[in-house]
């Protein structure tokens, strides 16, 4: 689930497998709880879903990503600092 922020950027909001959200955020033993806005790092659709394939550990042509926006407009994607989609 993605919500747009600019024109080629889009915020990830959660990753859903089976409808699911299986992304999450692991604890970050140096974080600041005092109120200051969440880290985000830029992907490339491309860097995405090879980061996807690694976490979940599913060959990369197996992996199907759906968006609910063109895939093939060169868009990016801001992920928060820390999320994964590793079991837990």
């Amino acid at each position: 689930m993605t919500q747009r922020t600019t024109q080629n950027t889009y915020l990830v909001k959660g990753v859903f497998l089976g409808g699911a959200d299986i992304l999450w955020t692991e604890e970050d033993p140096f974080a600041d709880d005092d109120g200051k806005p969440v880290r985000h790092k830029t992907l490339s659709l491309a860097q995405f879903e090879k980061s996807l394939s690694a976490e979940m550990v599913i060959p990369q042509h197996l992996l199907k990503v759906t968006y609910a926006f063109d895939k093939s407009a060169g868009h990016n994607l801001l992920v928060p600092a820390g999320a994964t989609t590793r079991k837990r």
